[in-house]
């Protein structure tokens, strides 16, 4: 059942991204990921759920990547690989990111229903942050405002690229977002890294 729902998210994000969130109907997402409308309907009530599973899934994805990196690589290299392979698992290519980015920057709901999402995975991103950063187990309001504001410039990073505000490779942009925030945010960490 959760590949299902995993194959029709992958399904939907794939159509959003090359024809646009409003323009693709629920009976081309069934047919995409090769079931029937009504299969689609057991899993979602409507469009803008596929969306949520999306960032779910994802989330789940690159806490599952981020701990499985080596402990001595630093956060901010370990973090934009924890986010890159799951992106690039699902996508077929980085227009398809770019698109898929753009579409929900430009659609309010969705990009308030994707943004919720990453609100209410904070409290597990503070914790594998911990688990990386031991310091910050021990101080578990540092822990939360350092998700918070990672989660913050990930976001910021994912945004800017998609747009073409800034140069480079996506790679390259979330890791110079998140080491705009490490130094300050996690000073003991970022000096043991050096």
């Amino acid at each position: 059942m959760a590949r299902t729902r995993r194959e029709l998210a992958k399904a939907a994000s794939r159509l959003f991204a090359s024809k646009g969130y409003e323009e693709t109907t629920i009976e081309e997402i069934a047919a995409a990921a090769e079931v029937s409308p009504r299969t689609f309907y057991r899993y979602f009530a409507h469009k803008e759920g596929v969306v949520v599973a999306l960032a779910q899934f994802g989330f789940d994805d690159v806490i599952g990547e981020l701990r499985m990196r080596p402990a001595q690589e630093p956060l901010q290299h370990a973090l934009a690989a924890a986010l890159i392979a799951p992106i690039y698992a699902q996508a077929s290519s980085e227009e398809e990111v770019r698109a898929f980015f753009l579409m929900l920057a430009r659609t309010p709901a969705l990009r308030a229903r994707w943004r919720e999402e990453v609100y209410t995975r904070q409290v597990a991103f503070a914790q594998v942050l911990a688990e990386r950063v031991p310091a910050l187990a021990a101080e578990p309001l540092r822990a939360r405002v350092a998700a918070g504001a990672l989660l913050a410039a990930i976001s910021a990073a994912f945004e800017s690229w998609a747009e073409g505000a800034v140069r480079g490779s996506l790679r390259a942009t979330l890791e110079r977002a998140i080491a705009l925030l490490t130094g300050p945010l996690l000073p003991a960490y970022a000096e043991a890294a050096r």
